[in-house]
Parts: structure tokens; sequence; C-alpha cells
């Protein structure tokens, strides 16, 4: 009898544990996609006709490929040694080279973090704004563009817990609407314009790929979610850049295949080929791809000031949302110039910077080949900063 229990017992323990680990890993997957899939996918439609869509889906593709190296290079950094902790980038910076390389590390992820909440400011007031005109209420974009804000800031200072639990839900629809954007839209698409191609457009605008599929700063949190297991966080970044990628394209192919007479450059307002009971599809799609990772991201450096730098919770709140808001008033506020900036000048720094430090800290790793712990890291290293000179150049 006490053989069958203990065997029942475990047998038990075991089911529990590979439920956990299931809900752990879907967890993980959706912070990924949720991260990912933000601004970027409604830049994607003017990115996509001015290079053309055989031009630009080559371009994206391998920017994607790219991007995912990085995301994996970066699962190995923060799962180098168990005595970094809770460390985020900054902290991994200096484990590599240095104060010096902290220091810089602090502001160039704060340089990418406002630059990208700024964008989900823009884009999430905008959208608030397309639902109260339908609605017949006030339609101020500036209005929704604070309550936007409000909101965000309030989700953030509660914590990680309720952050993962909206962050889920939200994923997840956003995922169903998305793919209910593309059938409408690929039903009504110009077959004709997919072969079209304009090689010299692609580099003028490269900058939106990358921040479109950039998602390496919540590597720290799957991790997390993963149990600090290697092989669970590979497979959850891989699932969730891969989906996120196919999903945004898709969108980006799509929308402009069925709408590129009417596409505005910086419109966000696809709806003009839906009947008017679906008036509220495009605007919600929105709102949940810039809602999700304004939450993950601001949540990212509000943990990096408060485990790397010091700073009480309070106070890494008030710089981590206090920044975006302040940009918010005193920019110009054009959605499509702000996601090439600060993806081709601050994304592809930042992913440098992120290469150097891996193969610093990964040079006496034995558990890694030399393929991986120095020359995919130096390829991508060398495509980021072939962008990041070519962006300079032309600013």
């Amino acid at each position: 009898m006490t053989a069958w229990g203990n065997s029942g017992d475990e047998s038990v323990l075991y089911l529990r544990t590979m439920e956990n680990q299931s809900k752990a890993f879907r967890k993980a997957t959706y912070a990924m996609i949720g991260t990912i899939v933000g601004a970027g996918t409604f830049a994607l439609p003017a990115a996509l006709r001015s290079m053309g869509l055989l031009a630009g889906s080559l371009a994206y593709w391998c920017i994607a490929l790219v991007v995912l190296a990085t995301d994996l290079i970066y699962v190995d950094v923060v799962l180098h040694s168990r005595s970094m902790g809770h460390k985020r980038f900054p902290g991994y910076a200096g484990a590599a080279f240095g104060h010096g390389a902290k220091i810089l590390a602090y502001v160039t992820v704060w340089a990418q973090t406002m630059g990208a909440c700024l964008a989900y400011l823009v884009l999430g007031g905008e959208f608030l704004a397309l639902l109260a005109k339908h609605l017949g209420l006030p339609v101020q974009t500036v209005l929704w563009q604070l309550l936007f804000w409000a909101a965000g800031a309030a989700v953030v200072f509660v914590g990680l817990k309720l952050v993962a639990r909206v962050e889920s839900w939200m994923t997840l629809g956003k995922i169903l609407l998305i793919l209910l954007c593309v059938a409408w839209f690929a039903w009504r698409s110009d077959g004709t314009l997919f072969y079209s191609a304009h090689w010299t457009a692609v580099m003028p605008l490269i900058g939106v790929f990358l921040f479109s599929l950039s998602g390496w700063a919540v590597v720290p949190e799957v991790a997390e979610l993963c149990g600090k297991d290697k092989r669970r966080t590979q497979l959850a970044v891989a699932w969730g850049a891969l989906i996120s990628s196919m999903l945004m394209w898709l969108f980006g192919v799509f929308v402009y295949a069925a709408l590129d007479v009417t596409l505005a450059a910086n419109s966000v307002d696809y709806s003009s080929s839906m009947p008017g009971w679906l008036f509220w599809l495009i605007p919600l799609v929105g709102f949940l791809a810039v809602a999700t990772p304004f939450i993950t991201l601001s949540q990212d450096f509000k943990a990096t000031l408060h485990l790397d730098a010091g700073l009480s919770k309070h106070a890494a709140w008030a710089v981590t949302l206090g920044g975006p808001l302040i940009l918010l008033i005193l920019t110009s506020r054009n959605f499509l110039s702000t996601v090439d900036f600060v993806g081709g000048i601050v994304t592809s720094l930042n992913a440098v910077f992120l290469c150097a430090v891996a193969i610093q800290l990964m040079r006496h790793d034995k558990n890694a080949s030399r393929l991986w712990r120095s020359a995919v890291p130096l390829v991508c290293a060398a495509a980021y900063a072939l962008v990041f000179v070519w962006k300079v150049l032309r600013f």
C-alpha cells in the first residue's frame, strides 16, 4: 500500500510540475510576442510600399533572422552565470567590461526604451481617438495619449504579477485580431503588387524593421518565467520571435496589397475598405499592439533601475514613466520617423553593444561552439553597425 501510495503521489507531483512548466512556457512565449508585436507593426505597410513587397520582404526576413540570432545570443548572456542573479543589460555590460560600460548601457537602454515608449504613446492615443470618434466621444488625440500613459503607468506601478496576467490575455487577443485583419485584407489584395521591388528604397526605412522585430529587452523576463532553464528559454524566445515576425509581415503585406492607393505614409487608420460595423477592429488591434509592449518595456526598465542601479521602486517607476511623457509633450509626434530613428540608430547601437558583451562573457564557455560564441555575434554586430553608420551619415 505504501509503495503504491508513494508512486501515485509522485505521478501527481510529476503531472503538476509538467503542467506548471507548460503554463510558464506559454506565458514566456506570450511575453515575447507581446513585446515584439507593437508600434512597428503599423509602420510596416508604409515601409513595404516604399520598398516594394519583394524587396521589402527579403530585407524584412534577413533582419528577422539577424534579430532572432541576437535574441538567442542574449539568452546565453542572461543565463551565463547564476551569480548574476536578476540583472538586466547594464548589469551584464558591467560584468563584461566594467563600471564605465555599465553607465553607458544605462544611457543606451534608456534612449531605446524612451524612444519606443514614445512611439507607443503616440499610436496608443491615436487608436483610442479613432475609437472615440466612432463612439461620439471627444476626439482630441493628445487627451487620449495622456489617458493611455496614465493607464499604462498605473499598471506598471502595481508590479510584475499583474503585468504578466494582463499581458498574456492582451497578447492572445492581439494575435486573434491581427489574424482577422490579415484575412480581411488578404481577400482584397492586389496580386500584381507582390512582385514590386524598389531596391534603393530599402535602406532609408530599414530602421522600421529593426524597431518592429526587436524584442531582446524582455529575454530576462522570459528566462525567469522558464525557471532559467536554458532549453525552454531558447524555445520560448525562438517561438515568440518567429510567430511575431510572421504575424507582422502578414499584416504589413496584406494591408499594403489591399490599400496601395489609399495608404497614407503617416496614418494608422487602415479601415477604409471595411464596413461600418467593423470600425472597432483596426483601433482595437492597434491599442493591444502598443499597450502590451509599453507595459513590458516600462516594467523591464523599471526593474533595470531598481535591480542594477539601486533606485527605489517608486523612483525607478517615476524615471521610467516620466521620460516618455516629457518626450510626448516636447516632440512632433510623427510615429513613422520616430520608429525609423529609434530602430536604425538607437536599437542598432544597443544591439552592437549586446553582441560585444556576449563575445566577452562567452569567450571561455566550453559548452558553446566557437561559431556560436564568436562568429555569430560578430556577423550580427556587423549587420547592425552597417545600419547604424548608414543612418548616422544620412541623418
